[in-house]
């Protein structure tokens, strides 16, 4: 809440800052309180010392009108509260300054791009949303939900189920352990104070659910966001400056009303009054707030690069940011039945609005008690995250096809990985795939348009860079008997690695180009067992890890490793009228994992994968 003292001092600031979020604000009214309360002060001041020099006098006939003036208090300080709680109602409805470089605008029309990543897909066909696609899987049913509870509700089953949880625990994994945030188990309701000190009361209260308890003055609610239980753990307290920066996430139910937005988003899961977020706060130094801003938003961020979800970063206008934000970075995620990008979280540097409303200071380095600097984020949004693989991973039949290489250079050499390629051929044509740190993913060679390039993934591993190619086989290409699969790579000094073949079902056994002098291709389980595989055919779903050895190479840097895993779709009929289709190793031994270790994406979606293309064939 902002200072009265503040607001005197810094008039033209307050008025031109609150202008820029178009709000009509009755400073008049505010400064006429002010001063009203100032002069009560003054003149209850003056009563009491009289008061005071009565009580010191021996003259006895003064003691009624000692009387006289507690009566003139009392009735002074009833009138200074009611004006006081009028003053205090409009400044905690006063929402936060916007900083100077805030874009100015109304609304979301006037909100800035700043960047754009990731490709978004090109489907030849049209696009399905996830709620249509949820209901063919029997995975998501709305009906059911408002039959059980209510409209904006869903029951998540099943497979679906599963892969939302993946998601949460994903993010909640990738923000510890490689973002360094500090998990938070919080409650799920929260008193009107802790509400009131993030900014959602008392102006948003009818967007809150409130529990009707027994105790009518002991008001909770519950959370809109794990934001108010996080940001509300520094409350009446004191830090040291050694205690910050303070990082703290956490993965919970939220609930809203959202009743400013009926008739928008109605089919769906983009806005629910219940839904899952895994939120991010951080605590720090007022002064260091936009640089946390900048780190925070890359975190949420590194969620969607490493699930391969084309989205953009934009800066919010004025008029479109929330009560207690200076600056809010929104990331949008491509939502490609709706041919736009939505929100899928938001990003706020709130500076020290909400520390005074929740009295959290710091001792700085001149030992003064200050207030507190705080942010807070999605890190992501579960529900709508589920949404975007639901809808960037479609395919008319429900099939992808991921080919997993591992390419790494000498590094003795000094030369370093420069380009990654895959060439996929066959007798009836032939499509080449690359890619490299600068320009991403992309189709180098496919001029019968045999494939159509699908987000793909590149990790660095300690082995080298794992390539995730992933694609689906167009209709005319579906005559090839067969198709062959190189992998190479090119170096840095331009040197090209590894022209190494597999032939999926080759009539006469494997088909090898050694143009590099390997004198070995062995195709390897995680044991190191030889495998055969002979029986992989180009028309199924095939997953490919393995190894080459290399030996006598003369020039340097060829690559001294490469990987490959083969598993292949096997129809099971072993049910009576039910189909159903299972992962294979092509070898059959259990012993090799049934999953590649490439976080959530490679195991969680290739499941969602199956159940689309399984769903569709049936």
């Amino acid at each position: 809440m902002h200072n009265i003292k503040e607001i005197r001092n810094n008039l033209d600031l307050f008025k031109s800052s609150l202008k820029k979020r178009f709000l009509e604000t009755d400073f008049d009214e505010i400064l006429d309180l002010d001063e009203k309360n100032r002069k009560l002060i003054q003149k209850k001041e003056n009563l009491e010392k009289e008061k005071k020099d009565i009580s010191k006098s021996k003259d006895k006939t003064l003691f009624n009108k000692s009387k006289d003036i507690s009566v003139e208090i009392d009735k002074l300080n009833k009138t200074q509260l009611e004006i006081k709680t009028k003053l205090n109602n409009i400044l905690s409805a006063l929402p936060n300054l916007p900083l100077e470089d805030v874009p100015l605008g109304k609304d979301e029309n006037s909100n800035i791009e700043l960047s754009k990543v990731g490709i978004v897909p090109n489907f030849d066909f049209k696009a399905r949303s996830h709620y249509e696609i949820g209901k063919e899987l029997n995975m998501l049913d709305f009906d059911l939900a408002t039959k059980t509870t209510g409209s904006r509700f869903v029951f998540v089953k099943d497979k679906l189920a599963l892969l939302e949880r993946a998601i949460s625990n994903f993010m909640l994994d990738t923000q510890i352990n490689v973002n360094g945030y500090t998990e938070i188990s919080p409650p799920l309701i929260a008193s009107a104070s802790s509400m009131f000190g993030t900014g959602q009361l008392p102006k948003f209260e009818n967007d809150q659910f409130e529990l009707n308890l027994d105790d009518k003055n002991d008001r909770k609610f519950l959370i809109p966001t794990a934001e108010v239980i996080l940001t509300n753990m520094v409350k009446d307290k004191i830090f040291d400056k050694n205690d910050l920066p303070m990082r703290l996430v956490a993965s919970t139910a939220c609930f809203r009303k959202e009743a400013g937005s009926y008739g928008k988003d109605t089919k769906g899961m983009m806005r629910q009054h219940q839904f899952y977020k895994v939120e991010l706060v951080s605590i720090v130094e007022p002064e260091h707030c936009l640089k946390e801003l900048d780190r925070m938003t890359n975190c949420a961020t590194k969620i969607l690069d490493l699930l391969k979800l084309p989205y953009r970063k934009i800066v919010l206008c004025s008029g479109d940011m929330g009560f207690s934000a200076e600056k809010t970075i929104d990331i949008e995620v491509w939502i490609p039945s709706e041919n736009k990008y939505r929100e899928i979280s938001s990003c706020s540097s709130c500076g020290s609005f909400q520390a005074r409303r929740m009295k959290a200071r710091y001792k700085n380095d001149k030992n003064e008690t200050v207030f507190i600097g705080s942010l807070n984020g999605s890190g992501l949004a579960v529900g709508r995250t589920l949404v975007a693989i639901l809808e960037n991973y479609q395919q008319p039949d429900g099939s992808i096809i991921e080919v997993i290489s591992l390419h790494n250079v000498d590094g003795s050499t000094g030369a370093t990985l420069d380009k990654c390629m895959l060439r996929l051929e066959s007798d009836t044509g032939q499509v080449d795939l690359s890619f490299s740190d600068f320009g991403g993913f992309s189709e180098d060679n496919d001029i019968d348009n045999l494939i159509t390039l699908q987000p793909s993934a590149a990790t660095d591993t300690p082995q080298g860079k794992q390539i995730s190619w992933r694609f689906t086989v167009n209709t005319n290409w579906e005559d090839a008997p067969d198709v062959r699969i190189f992998a190479t790579l090119l170096a840095s000094n331009g040197i090209d690695g590894l022209p190494s073949a597999l032939h999926l079902a080759p009539p006469g056994g494997n088909a090898i180009e050694n143009d590099a002098g390997i004198s070995s291709f062995d195709l390897q389980n995680s044991a190191g067992e030889s495998q055969d595989p002979d029986e992989g055919r180009s028309n199924q779903l095939i997953r490919l890890v393995g190894s080459v050895l290399l030996e006598n190479l003369q020039v340097a840097p060829d690559p001294s490793s490469y990987s490959l895993v083969v598993e292949e779709e096997i129809q099971n009929n072993s049910v009576p009228d039910e189909i159903t289709y299972d992962w294979e190793e092509l070898d059959k031994d259990n012993s090799m994992p049934d999953k590649v270790q490439n976080n959530l994406f490679v195991g969680s979606s290739a499941e969602l994968q199956k159940l689309l293309r399984n769903n569709a064939q049936k």
